[in-house]
Order: C-alpha cells, then structure tokens, then sequence
C-alpha cells in the first residue's frame, strides 16, 4: 500500500482553542481536558510543540439522599489542573467546547 501525500495546504491544524483532549504521558494521563492556548514552535524555554491545557483531576463522586452535609462537602469537590504538556502526549477528540462555557474569558484571564 502506498500512503497519498499530503499538501501541507489542504492539512489543517487539529489542536485548536477549545479542543477537548486526551493526555497520554505523565500523572494525569488518561485525563480529559480542554486547549486554552497553542505553540506550534516552542520557545526558548520549551523547545518543542506544546499547550496550555485545563482538565479535572479529581471528579465529583456520587452522592446519595442520606449523605451527611459534611460528608457531601468532600465528595462533591473538584480539584482542577492547568499544565503545559508536549502536542504529542495529547490524543484529540473529535469535541470542542462551545463558547457558553467563556473558555475565551478564562484564557484573557490567564494572559494578564
């Protein structure tokens, strides 16, 4: 089998704002989250592809009626993650965010 070349013009870029991800590598691997920004160059500091990504790492658990009030004050908490990571240790989904959830606020926010 002979793979068809791709012209660098008609290939566009997957990893956008809002994409929801999969991460690969690292503690959070298996973790979902959202793009909030894109280097496709790196810098000098980090020199390679990378992203600016926002997941959970710890999720709500379930909680029933009789759940005592102090007891549903632990399970119902949500401990964030924000992290760069390499565009390689991220598998896209074919999801993205919708702009009700102000991902553009948020990415404002972390600029200034």
């Amino acid at each position: 089998y002979k793979m068809a070349k791709k012209s660098g013009k008609n290939s566009g870029k997957i990893m956008k704002r809002g994409r929801i991800v999969i991460l690969l590598k690292g503690r959070f691997a298996g973790r979902k989250a959202v793009i909030l920004d894109v280097s496709e160059n790196g810098n000098s500091s980090r020199n390679y592809p990378y992203a600016l990504v926002l997941g959970l790492s710890r999720s709500p658990k379930k909680v029933t009626k009789s759940t005592s009030k102090k007891r549903l004050a632990d399970r119902i908490k949500v401990r964030p993650f924000i992290k760069y990571i390499n565009l390689t240790h991220l598998m896209p989904t074919r999801h993205r965010t919708s702009t009700e959830l102000g991902i553009e606020s948020l990415i404002k926010k972390i600029e200034k």
